[in-house]
């Protein structure tokens, strides 16, 4: 499920405030405040981190952090527990799905290549 699509289904309910009390837990939130500057998900660390500042999910979308989550997915095991995972969503899985096509193009061209040179 799209994180995006999971906090507008607990949106005023128990489970909003259980969600946003197990990311404000200070191991988690240290964690997340180490990888803000990681590149490529920094983003999404920085949103998971003020999502867990923030008092409700309303608050949250409106605190420009919001389009950092989109295109992530959430897997759900236990919330009362912490249970849960974040994952890139399908729009990233594509991106990777092409450069990993591209990387092995790139690499069969190059085994073809030095088979015809080593003929020689």
């Amino acid at each position: 499920m799209l994180l995006t699509e999971y906090l507008d289904s607990i949106e005023n309910t128990e489970q909003e405030q259980m969600f946003l009390q197990k990311l404000a837990e200070p191991e988690l939130k240290d964690a997340f405040g180490q990888l803000v500057n990681v590149p490529f998900v920094g983003k999404l660390f920085l949103a998971l981190v003020t999502l867990g500042d923030s008092e409700n999910i309303e608050d949250f979308r409106h605190s420009g952090h919001y389009d950092g989550i989109r295109h992530y997915s959430i897997a759900i095991s236990n919330i009362e527990k912490g249970y849960f995972s974040i994952y890139p969503g399908p729009v990233h899985m594509k991106k990777i799905a092409k450069v990993a096509g591209v990387i092995g193009a790139g690499l069969l061209l190059l085994i073809l290549c030095k088979k015809l040179l080593c003929r020689r």
